[in-house]
């Protein structure tokens, strides 16, 4: 009889040790788990990383998608406001704008095609073409203020001044943004000649005494 007792408590023990054993155990080697943990945080990263890049690119794409509206609206307002100008000279300065803009928006708008794949003329943001309606709306507004109160030079300078600067702010924070040689030669051109016409409306407005 004890020698049973003894023989089951010996099987128990047994039993015992060996869920203990199994309990304590992982089922995968360490070495794996150092493995998949690894895999895990790569996995991480590059999607951190392409988060990162897909919000610049997006960024790029906002600003130029921006810049072909500006552009397309400023040059339909000069076209409308530019003959009811009475200086020749201010007329002339108008029409020089109106080709550095039109130049510039064939350019961006083949850009958005060819790096960006644009498929249509308008911005992917109806945001964009919202806020840039508002802008030109009010443009024309000034404008069309003094072209009622007969100040329609002043007016016409201050307002081109102004947009020249503005879509001068633009395009440098687009080749900021960009690292397409494509995207910086044709902004860099029209920064250039945005920044000449610039001067001369200043001049223009300020003449030397």
């Amino acid at each position: 009889m004890a020698n049973d007792i003894e023989y089951l408590n010996q099987i128990a023990q047994d039993n015992r040790a060996i869920s203990k054993k199994a309990d304590s155990g992982f089922p995968i080697e360490p070495k794996w788990l150092k493995i998949i943990g690894a895999a895990i945080l790569g996995v991480i990263v590059i999607m951190i990383i392409g988060s990162i890049l897909g919000g610049l690119g997006n960024a790029e794409r906002d600003t130029l998608d921006r810049i072909y509206a500006r552009t397309r609206n400023l040059n339909e307002s000069i076209s409308e406001y530019d003959e009811k100008v009475k200086s020749s000279e201010l007329r002339s300065m108008g029409n020089s704008l109106a080709a550095v803009l039109t130049e510039t928006n064939s350019k961006v708008g083949n850009l958005l095609t060819s790096e960006f794949g644009a498929d249509g003329a308008e911005p992917r943001d109806e945001n964009i073409t919202t806020e840039e309606a508002n802008h030109i709306q009010e443009v024309n507004s000034n404008l069309n203020y003094g072209r009622i109160n007969g100040l329609m030079d002043r007016y016409f300078v201050r307002e081109m001044s102004r947009e020249i600067v503005l879509l001068m702010t633009l395009e440098t924070d687009a080749i900021s943004e960009t690292n397409k040689a494509s995207v910086k030669e044709a902004l860099s051109s029209s920064w250039n000649n945005l920044s000449k016409l610039s001067a001369q409306f200043n001049s223009y407005a300020n003449p030397a005494d």
